[in-house]
């Protein structure tokens, strides 16, 4: 066999084993428009693999202590999904470019897959079903829970600081933190072991970390909390590039968190064909709340199997102080 030969081979293979599809398939797929076939079944796969949907069930239940009343239109499983296949897209999670796909991409057969009730409706229709799956869900996992329609004026909004300060609302805040971070680890872990084996092999575990913001709309929220909200999300926080990056009240301070990341990195230099540069672990924070995150993203990384590397970040990222990651 020649090393051509072979070379296709082991394409068609990754291929199978990534997309479930060959080459030829997945080229026709592309060219089939926003709803690739190879995409939609690997956001399947990877939501499928990863657990999350039994256990957002189990966490549904729990909270209405019934299975009674009207099912949804778009179930847990296939918010998900198409969370996965517009972000592989290229869209991101815009509710308006996924009520498209509903209303003029999808047929019976990815209704089907999905199990999506594929009543009569128009863009409108299926925006606000998905709307309400989106938040169905998302009541179970939002550390922060409140209203995100408006800007709260400052009585409002010291209601609902007053309210998130009980005991019992700090312990479910803390609790769906933890199912956050989970629910977003087993989603990124199923994607980056379905790696071929072969290209997964040949990663020892070093990693580069980093933070970078997650821009918000509208204005950032004042550092005054008896003022009101610059913007819908009033937990969110203001982002400035120096520092530690926790804005300080200036007019180019900007809404938003950050993102925490950790990305595979080689052993050395000109070894960078060897595996992509996949991320690993992910984290989130308002900018300049960083102490410990460092850790907390090591620990995910080590969870996919990882005990030894080196974790390289810049010099701004701790302080220069290991400590500061507060490891356990």
């Amino acid at each position: 066999m020649s090393a051509s030969t072979s070379d296709a081979a082991l394409l068609e293979e990754r291929m199978q084993s990534t997309f479930g599809m060959t080459r030829l398939d997945y080229k026709r797929e592309r060219a089939r428009g926003p709803v690739s076939r190879a995409y939609l079944n690997n956001a399947i796969r990877i939501v499928d693999n990863s657990g999350v949907v039994t256990k957002l069930i189990e966490w549904r239940y729990a909270r209405l202590k019934s299975n009674a009343g009207v099912k949804p239109t778009i179930p847990f499983r296939a918010v998900l999904v198409l969370f996965l296949l517009h972000v592989q897209l290229g869209y991101g999670i815009n509710y308006h470019r996924i009520a498209e796909t509903l209303d003029v991409h999808f047929h019976d057969e990815e209704f089907a897959l999905l199990g999506i009730q594929n009543h009569a409706g128009e863009h409108d229709d299926w925006y606000q079903r998905l709307w309400r799956s989106a938040n169905r869900m998302m009541a179970l996992i939002d550390p922060y829970p409140g209203p995100r329609n408006k800007r709260l004026k400052p009585k409002a909004y010291a209601k609902l600081l007053t309210k998130q300060a009980t005991p019992k609302a700090t312990r479910k805040s803390a609790r769906n933190l933890e199912r956050l971070d989970w629910l977003c680890e087993q989603l990124l872990h199923t994607s980056v072991r379905m790696l071929p084996a072969d290209i997964w092999a040949k990663y020892t575990g070093n990693i580069a970390a980093d933070a970078t913001l997650i821009p918000g709309t509208g204005r950032p929220n004042p550092t005054d909390p008896t003022l009101r909200r610059g913007n819908a999300d009033s937990h969110s926080g203001r982002y400035r590039r120096e520092g530690s990056h926790g804005g300080l009240g200036a007019k180019t301070d900007k809404a938003g968190y950050e993102l925490e990341i950790s990305v595979m990195v080689w052993d050395k230099p000109g070894q960078n064909m060897l595996f992509p540069s996949l991320i690993t672990a992910v984290g989130f924070h308002r900018p300049g709340e960083i102490i410990g995150h460092g850790a907390k993203l090591v620990d995910s990384h080590q969870r996919l199997g990882f005990t030894s590397g080196l974790v390289i970040v810049d010099r701004a990222y701790n302080g220069e102080r290991p400590a500061t990651f507060k490891f356990r």
